[in-house]
């Protein structure tokens, strides 16, 4: 529960009060029973989990290897050697947030100076630490031109990502009651981005 950034849409918004309710211990159970159940990926989310970096490292350490466990992150915190360190341990990569290709339109959406910096830093640190990296970003109504989504493909080539998550609003957390679901059309332009 624990995160530096205000982003607009943060579904765990209402959540986010600095105390986390899940110990390690607990966790550790969670995960358990994952893979118990076959489960052949866990991504590690938040929050921000580099918020607590010890804690994630035990969880990577603890989950077995025949499991993908990726880590979902605004960067923060994602220094060079913080990236090593969750390599060694068994991640499998990071998903890094960059909601778009301008770095102050990027900070305003996140609600924080400094969020761009961090995110940038953390893709080519977990790159150079040779785990997968990709980014995510929610994309809002506003984005949806050929052209945004063609600089923002090419703001990931340029930094040297692997891929690109398109994620969805949802009318949660900052964004309850607000009219940002995306419409069946928008939607159907996004997948022949993909195609494309």
């Amino acid at each position: 529960k624990k995160c530096p950034l205000k982003c607009l849409h943060c579904l765990e918004w209402d959540r986010l009060d600095g105390s986390d309710t899940l110990s390690v211990d607990d966790l550790k159970s969670i995960i358990d029973k994952f893979q118990h159940y076959g489960v052949s990926q866990i991504q590690l989310s938040g929050g921000d989990p580099m918020a607590r970096f010890e804690d994630l490292l035990t969880l990577v350490k603890y989950t077995h290897k025949s499991t993908d466990t990726w880590l979902l992150t605004s960067g923060f915190n994602l220094t060079p050697g913080k990236a090593r360190q969750l390599k060694k341990a068994g991640l499998t990569g990071v998903r890094i947030s960059i909601d778009h290709w301008d770095s102050s339109s990027h900070n305003e959406f996140r609600g924080n100076p400094r969020a761009f910096g961090w995110a940038v830093e953390a893709a080519e640190n977990c790159r150079k630490a040779g785990l997968a990296t990709g980014l995510a970003i929610c994309v809002m109504k506003e984005y949806l031109s050929d052209q945004f989504l063609s600089d923002y493909l090419e703001f990931a080539r340029s930094i040297r990502t692997s891929f690109i998550f398109l994620l969805e609003p949802r009318e949660t957390g900052h964004f309850k009651d607000s009219d940002v679901k995306l419409p069946a059309e928008s939607l159907k332009s996004l997948e022949n981005f993909y195609l494309r």
